[in-house]
């Protein structure tokens, strides 16, 4: 994906000569691109600054080349606006200043009345503005530590934002570098199960040619070395993505000299060559991108129990809906993600009160939706979208010790499910104190959820605003039981080896939860500490025990009678509908008592 360093704006008329529209002349030095965003308050005055190490300006200071311009991006007007050129952001006095006056948002090149020939030393470039409207110093999403920085004039505080504010040096000369490129590293995953990481990095050409090809090297602290060639068209002034992974078969031909080990691994990037030339490239050590993760053993990978206590009449529940699909799907480890949604009583799916329920945990709610992860105090929410995402980077914040695998099978007439597991420890552990439950999980569940988002008048929420009140779905990772009890029973009494699987067997008898569709059932195994407190979980899905045992087994859709039976909570039968949906969607309100061929639930409408 190519970012453009030189980004399209409508043509601005501006009454200052030493301002124009957005066609550069020379090499640009840039960080924030695109303006993503934008920081402050109304009626504010900011200085933002970026910052270029002296291994970034010596290549141009070495040839006698000049800051002509300075290239601004504004999410909103700015007035009275200065540009300082500087050493270092924290300098009292600039040693260049240069007086605009108003700019209008979007992106704005301010030519100096006197170019500035660059010196040895690192060059930091801001300007001071003043802004009417919220949100005026327009930032890029890219996070540079480089460029974040903010000096806020109206209460004398300095700052730093989530991102690399838009000021773009621009340099100009007789002598401009014709071959160069700088590499930028883009955050990592702190940690990884994978031998073989991706390291994406953002190189952007600052020479005055077209880019075709770049040479790398990689070298980790034992001397050993690895290069390639890599095709990189990038005209001048532009920017583009690079993802490099130490692997024999993928950028590089040779075998890797290069491994990595379970731990703390470092590696250097080094760029040697452009487009085959090495004249224009530095050799300064500050030139090599640091590359720092953790690999973690996958036998001890931690997963995160997310159990969702919500309901289909609960309005705002579907944040908990969208914070459990986005940790399957779009968090960074999905695989460390155990999500488990338990319908609340008046819920048509919810878990009948005995000893397979979730009763326990359902006393400890404050309101709906709650997540509970990992059942730790401290990672307890009832707003939970953004927040489960944030509690499970923190828990994951150390590395486990505990790993938990299994696997499951239907039996002969799929009636009940043989689950085994397996138990490993980094460490030995003489007297262990672990107890282990199952939950069944049932996916594709059709159903109908109250939206309190619809028509936005509550806000927008992910599209839920442009949905009805009642919205049909299908619910995955619904509890329809707990088993071998909600505190789980002890896993072992015998001495733990380390690196020894230690297994716990236990059959899960169907007929106690029915479920609407075998085919869409899993179990997820919790091991618990005598706290209560999760350890550690893990998805299992069930094979066959035959070919057509499945198929065989009426649903308990099938086996029970579908018509409800509605009563008032005295006992007066006011009606009787085919489905919960049938009746949520009648006139019928206040407490009513529905029983069906297997329970007895109350229903608030």
């Amino acid at each position: 994906m190519n970012r453009k360093a030189i980004i399209a704006v409508v043509a601005l008329l501006i009454a200052n000569n030493s301002v124009r529209a957005n066609d550069t002349d020379g090499v640009v030095l840039r960080y924030g691109e695109t303006i993503s965003a934008g920081y402050g308050s109304d009626n504010q005055i900011l200085t933002p600054y970026v910052t270029f190490p002296a291994n970034r300006i010596k290549a141009f200071a070495d040839r006698g080349c000049s800051v002509s311009a300075v290239r601004i991006g504004l999410a909103k007007a700015a007035a009275n606006v200065t540009v300082y050129l500087k050493h270092y952001a924290t300098d009292r006095r600039p040693f260049y200043s240069q007086k605009v006056g108003s700019l209008e948002a979007g992106w704005n090149t301010v030519e100096l009345s006197s170019p500035q020939t660059l010196t040895a030393g690192q060059l930091s470039v801001g300007y001071k503005a003043t802004f009417a409207e919220a949100g005026g110093a327009a930032y890029d999403s890219y996070v540079s530590a480089q460029a974040d920085t903010v000096f806020v004039n109206t209460s004398s505080r300095w700052t730093t934002i989530e991102g690399s504010f838009c000021i773009q040096p621009v340099l100009s000369g007789d002598n401009l570098p014709a071959n160069y490129v700088v590499v930028d590293a883009l955050p990592m995953d702190t940690y990884t199960y994978d031998t073989v990481p991706a390291m994406r990095c953002l190189v952007r050409n600052v020479g005055t040619n077209r880019v075709e090809s770049v040479d790398y090297s990689i070298s980790n602290g034992n001397g050993n070395r690895l290069s390639t060639t890599a095709a990189t068209s990038l005209d001048v002034n532009a920017t583009d993505t690079l993802d490099l992974r130490i692997a024999a078969g993928d950028m590089f031909s040779a075998s890797s000299p290069l491994t990595t080990t379970v731990g703390i691994n470092n590696y250097d990037l080094s760029v040697d060559k452009v487009n085959a030339d090495d004249s224009g490239v530095s050799k300064d050590a500050g030139d090599v991108v640091a590359f720092t993760f953790e690999r973690r053993d996958p036998r001890y990978m931690r997963r995160i129990v997310m159990e969702d206590f919500t309901g289909n009449w609960c309005k705002f529940c579907v944040a908990g809906i969208e914070e459990l699909r986005y940790m399957k799907n779009g968090y960074e480890h999905p695989e460390e993600s155990v999500p488990i949604s338990i319908h609340v009583p008046t819920d048509p799916l919810a878990l009948a009160d005995n000893e397979y329920s979730y009763a326990p945990l359902l006393n400890k709610c404050e309101g709906f939706p709650t997540v509970f992860c990992n059942r730790l105090s401290d990672y307890t929410t009832t707003q939970p979208y953004g927040m489960v995402r944030r509690a499970a980077r923190a828990i994951q914040a150390v590395a486990g010790t505990i790993g938990l695998d299994g696997k499951a099978q239907f039996n002969a007439d799929s009636t009940a499910i043989d689950v085994t597991t397996s138990l490993i420890s980094a460490e030995d552990i003489a007297s262990p104190d672990y107890r282990i439950s199952f939950v069944l999980l049932e996916d594709s569940i059709d159903g109908q959820q109250y939206n309190g988002y619809s028509g936005g008048e509550s806000g927008s929420f992910l599209g839920w605003e442009n949905l009805p009140q009642v919205v049909n779905m299908k619910y995955d990772d619904v509890a329809r039981g707990v088993y071998n009890s909600f505190n789980g029973k002890s896993y072992t009494d015998n001495a733990i080896a380390a690196g020894k699987a230690v297994t716990y067997s236990y059959t899960m008898d169907l007929a106690k939860c029915p479920v609407g569709n075998k085919r869409n059932i899993h179990v997820a195994a919790l091991l618990m500490n005598a706290n209560g407190d999760i350890v550690n979980a893990v998805n299992i899905y069930p094979t066959a025990g035959s070919a057509t045992a499945i198929s065989q087994i009426p649903t308990a859709k099938q086996s029970h009678a579908a018509q409800l039976q509605v009563f008032t909570a005295d006992g007066r039968r006011v009606g009787a509908f085919a489905s919960i949906s049938a009746l949520m969607a009648s006139p019928l309100r206040g407490l009513l008592i529905v029983k069906t061929a297997d329970n007895v639930t109350k229903i608030i409408k």
